[in-house]
């Protein structure tokens, strides 16, 4: 029931928080904004000419099949845009990540929008051009298409775009066989479970994501798909009675895995055990500092940890140079080139942290990492979250 009216966390309910509340004044204004950025030249302006005129020949002839159909479609428009945004729970003023989230829930409409744009231009056309001249709109219109097709031709143009794809595929690469790798975000999930259920690959991983954990079902109706993987609760929340927290879920199956994390954790409960995040490839590993007294497998011996920097600190990828003018910031493309930044942004700093007790070999591992950083980084600021790790290895390099 709560998904089939889209108030579940994942429909239309965007933020895990359920206490946020649906922001429909906020997300109306900034779906307005968007269709005036994605349709220049006032085109929008055109579209609320066409749906008023839709809305006054409806009242003239209600009887005409057209214009139900017509004001089916707004009706269905305006139902959407209420409905969605008075769901939709994430705040967007100064929050660019979140609009481009909520960006990918207007293309639905796009569709809608663009039939009314045509409609008021073609009313206005016909207003303007007297009847004799009318065949020439034909021309006009197929003019306008053509002059749109070949603006935006190249940008959209997506025939070779494997960048995704393959930014799973990266991921996967670099983890430890028979490991359990609890993700978080729609994109380390979606291109991980692509691979392993469209190309059987690396099938040893038992991916479960965070925020699927959080909701009701996932324990009940998925514990069977991962075998061997002990689940403490009923459901990866710490408030309820019967949920659970990251440091039950990690001591229950320490020792039978490795265990690793991409994006941290929801919340930190297993600080508090003793247990730290340690980069490795794009994740970070769960582990137990180094005690002599007492080896268990998986403990960290950070000072080996350096020196084997290079065997899973993630490669150049094949997308690390992405053209940031077709993919810019908020595109699942950058996106994952980002991540990789941020990867090896965190191999920097942990490196660095472990100087002064290994000065030897994090230093090293640290010019390593610094070296392949310089060279993949763009030479030139872009206005972008890049930028943040461009200053931070002109930083380091001085």
């Amino acid at each position: 029931k709560r998904h089939l009216l889209r108030v579940e966390y994942g429909s239309f309910r965007l933020s895990a928080d359920e206490r946020e509340p649906g922001r429909l004044r906020e997300g109306v204004v900034f779906w307005m904004d968007n269709a005036f950025q994605q349709s220049p030249y006032g085109f929008p302006y055109f579209g609320v000419l066409g749906a008023a005129w839709e809305v006054l020949e409806f009242c003239r002839d209600r009887g005409s099949r057209k214009r139900k159909l017509r004001m089916l479609l707004l009706l269905t428009l305006t139902f959407y845009i209420i409905f969605f945004h008075s769901l939709a729970n994430l705040p967007l003023y100064g929050r660019r990540d979140n609009v481009e989230i909520i960006k990918r829930f207007w293309m639905q409409t796009a569709i809608v929008e663009v039939l009314f744009m045509a409609a008021g231009f073609h009313r206005l056309l016909a207003l303007a051009v007297p009847e004799v001249h009318r065949p020439a709109l034909v021309v006009v219109h197929v003019g306008i298409l053509l002059a749109f097709c070949r603006r935006h031709y190249e940008r959209m143009d997506q025939s070779d775009n494997y960048i995704v794809s393959q930014f799973g595929k990266e991921v996967l690469a670099l983890m430890p066989v028979s490991s359990l790798f609890l993700t978080m975000t729609d994109l380390v999930t979606n291109t991980l479970r692509y691979w392993q259920a469209c190309h059987r690959h690396r099938l040893d991983v038992l991916v479960a994501d965070q925020n699927l954990m959080s909701a009701e079902w996932f324990v009940k109706g998925q514990a069977k798909n991962y075998p061997g993987v002990a689940f403490p609760a009923n459901i990866y929340w710490p408030s309820r009675p019967d949920g659970f927290n990251m440091r039950e879920m990690v001591d229950v199956n320490f020792g039978k895995f490795r265990i690793f994390t991409f994006a941290g954790a929801k919340e930190s409960s297993h600080e508090q055990a003793g247990y730290k995040l340690v980069p490795f490839g794009y994740a970070e590993e769960f582990v137990r500092p180094m005690n002599p007294d007492s080896l268990s497998p998986w403990q960290c011996n950070e000072s080996m940890w350096a020196e084997t920097v290079p065997s899973h600190l993630p490669p150049s990828p094949p997308y690390v140079n992405l053209s940031l003018t077709k993919y810019p910031e908020g595109t699942w493309e950058y996106k994952a080139l980002e991540e990789y930044f941020i990867a090896v942004n965190r191999y920097g700093f942990f490196a660095f942290s472990l100087g002064s007790r290994f000065p030897r070999v994090a230093y090293y591992a640290a010019a390593y990492v610094y070296r392949q950083g310089a060279r993949d980084l763009p030479r030139e600021r872009c206005g972008c979250s890049l930028d943040q790790y461009s200053h931070f290895y002109r930083s380091l390099g001085s």
